[in-house]
């Protein structure tokens, strides 16, 4: 990911894109070269590996393209996994708020529920949109994102930039 948020493939994505999300797992920013303190609040971390990124790309590039495309990238920041915005749509206990060993947690559930596991060493796109596709209607979208402070801060990012109905 950050090879990527550097790279000129990156800066390229502006041409042909209105915005571009970069979503990231903080389960191992507390290793260089981010080392973040994970044992924040949620909303301390998810600002932080933003600071973090524009940092970089200010870095990478130049002030001028941080400042002409900076409202165009969105961070969706998953605090520890991308998996524990998916704990929500498959328990109702206190696991749904989970931010720690989500995939396996996701994974458990899942081959209770006969369902294929998420391989870790080489996940699918296409069964992540799979999963995913709950996500799609508001009425299950709103109230699974408030279980999950990460999903949370991000949907409310799209509501302020896109309107209430995003």
């Amino acid at each position: 990911m950050v090879e990527y948020c550097q790279s000129s493939v990156f800066q390229e994505a502006f041409e042909q894109n209105d915005y571009l999300i970069i979503q990231i797992d903080t389960d191992r920013l507390n290793e260089p070269p981010f080392e973040l303190n994970l044992n924040q609040p949620v909303e301390t971390i998810v600002a932080a590996v933003v600071e973090k990124f524009e940092v970089l790309m200010q870095t990478a590039f130049d002030a001028n393209f941080w400042f002409q495309y900076r409202e165009k990238i969105l961070f969706a920041v998953a605090v520890n996994e991308i998996e524990c915005w998916f704990l929500p749509l498959y328990f109702k206990d206190n696991k749904a708020s989970a931010t720690n060993n989500c995939l396996h947690k996701l994974n458990t559930i899942l081959r209770k529920r006969d369902e294929k596991a998420i391989n870790p060493a080489g996940k699918e796109y296409k069964y992540y949109d799979k999963l995913s596709r709950p996500f799609c209607k508001n009425k299950t979208l709103i109230p699974v994102s408030a279980k999950n402070p990460s999903f949370h801060i991000f949907l409310e990012t799209l509501r302020h930039l896109f309107g209430a109905g995003a």
